[in-house]
């Protein structure tokens, strides 16, 4: 895969972080968007994978603690 296609635009990011934003109303995301545009090359820095909300399973615990888990593809 080339890297300009596993880098994603920061106009890519927001829009998938408004749509997520309206579909997990009852829980706030603001730590995923700062994590998210904490890079510019579309990357998680401390991991490097790429950031692609269409690939993560967004999990709501029952104790309230949200992860992002990247899928595997």
């Amino acid at each position: 895969m080339r890297a300009e296609e596993k880098c994603l635009s920061l106009s890519v990011i927001e829009e998938k972080l408004r749509l997520l934003d309206e579909a997990c109303n009852d829980f706030n995301v603001s730590w995923v968007r700062e994590i998210l545009l904490d890079s510019e090359t579309g990357y998680i820095p401390d991991q490097e994978q790429p950031v692609d909300l269409l690939w993560c399973e967004l999990q709501k615990k029952e104790n309230n603690v949200v992860s992002i888990t990247p899928s595997a593809h």
